[in-house]
């Protein structure tokens, strides 16, 4: 709690002095997402090709470790998104940082991979934010690319 009124207070005094800074840090994990909603940048159809850039293009953990580990001390909360940021093999290894370095986070998710991920460790962590365009089978596969098979994978780990 110190730590955020000094973020908060360093940030009021550069608003006061003309200075903008952020409170919120977004950390966009990947350019990979294993949906296809067609309103997303990240919805293509060929994934593979997606896969392929995301690997060439994203950065690695240790790189990941270094942006956050010198955002943290200038902001109270962070963002963890993507595309689909738990498509990544090390997401609980970049969640784990976060946590270690006292940056609580939300982490932004489609919800169809937490199956992958110990829920339990994740909770003690941060907030899970998951999107969810619809409580109706039809919409949501139809605005997420989505079988009803995923649809329902998803609403059984929201607890549904």
């Amino acid at each position: 709690m110190l730590k955020e009124l000094k973020v908060l207070g360093s940030y009021s005094l550069s608003r006061l002095q003309g200075r903008k800074r952020p409170l919120v840090a977004t950390f966009a994990l990947t350019g990979y997402c294993n949906f296809y909603c067609p309103m997303c940048p990240f919805g293509i159809s060929d994934k593979e090709a997606q896969m392929e850039d995301a690997l060439a293009k994203d950065l690695k953990s240790e790189q990941w470790k270094h942006v956050m580990s010198k955002v943290a001390p200038y902001v109270i909360w962070s963002i963890v998104e993507g595309g689909e940021p738990t498509t990544r093999r090390d997401i609980m290894e970049l969640l784990r940082h976060l946590h270690s370095i006292g940056l609580p986070f939300t982490l932004i998710t489609n919800g169809s991979l937490l199956h992958t991920l110990d829920l339990k460790e994740l909770a003690s962590y941060g907030v899970v934010c998951c999107s969810i365009d619809s409580v109706r089978e039809e919409s949501y596969c139809k605005i997420r690319g989505v079988s009803p098979a995923m649809y329902k994978r998803v609403w059984r780990m929201l607890g549904y």
